[in-house]
Parts: C-alpha cells; sequence; structure tokens
C-alpha cells in the first residue's frame, strides 16, 4: 500500500492498496458497448485508414506517437501494459488492412508526453 497526500489538504493523505490496482484495469477491459482504452486507439487507427484520413505511412506513424495524457496517464506502469495490450490487438485482433498497412505488430509505442517549459504538455497548445 501507499500514502498520498490529498491535494490542498496539507495535514490529511489517504492510503491506497488494492484501488493502485483495480481502478486502472477497469481501463483494459472490453465490455458490450464499452472497448478498452487499448481497444479504442486500434479502432481509432482502423477508422482513420478505412475512411482514408491516413495513407498506410499516416497510420504507422499515428501508433508509433501514441501518448496518453490526464490523470490516468501517471497510474504506475499504465504506458507500457497499453503498449503491450496494443501490439497484441494489432496481432491478433485488428482488421486484415490495418494489419497489411503495419511492418510489424511491434511497431506501435505509447509515448510520455512532450515536455514544455512548465512541465509536461498535457494538452495541445
Amino acid at each position: 500500500s501507499v500514502r498520498v497526500q490529498l491535494p490542498d489538504e496539507e495535514d490529511e493523505s489517504i492510503e491506497l492498496a488494492e484501488e493502485r490496482i483495480l481502478v486502472p484495469e477497469e481501463l483494459f477491459v472490453n465490455a458490450p458497448g464499452q472497448p478498452s482504452l487499448p481497444m479504442l486507439i486500434v479502432r481509432c487507427a482502423e477508422q482513420a485508414l478505412a475512411t482514408s484520413r491516413c495513407d498506410e505511412e499516416g497510420v504507422r506513424s499515428l501508433l508509433r506517437q501514441v501518448v496518453l495524457v490526464g490523470g490516468a496517464a501517471d497510474f504506475p506502469g499504465i504506458r507500457p501494459r497499453t503498449e503491450y495490450e496494443i501490439r497484441f490487438l494489432l496481432r491478433e485482433v485488428c482488421t486484415d488492412r490495418l494489419r497489411s498497412a503495419l511492418a510489424c505488430p511491434d511497431d506501435a509505442f505509447v509515448l510520455n508526453p512532450p515536455l514544455g517549459d512548465a512541465g509536461p504538455l498535457a494538452t495541445p497548445r
């Protein structure tokens, strides 16, 4: 377990135990009508290719530059787990068209957000 200080409360903290694992795990569960985070990323790439918003090189470039931002992006291990799951989906689940556009299913990367003068850039500027 980990003790976390609450924002705006100097003397208050809470202890997190299994919540550290259970909460982020929900991002990786596929449910009817609620695709997982990695599945959303793969579907985005499939749609970009299917609607000609990206050619094959463009979709390869998209998948090489996935960036997670926001509070959930700070969960320990979320970037490598997301990258692993995306690569699995590209090998096993994605459309044939997307699979044939890729040089290799392992050519997908989840990156840290770019840094600005005041820290990570979490939103487009």
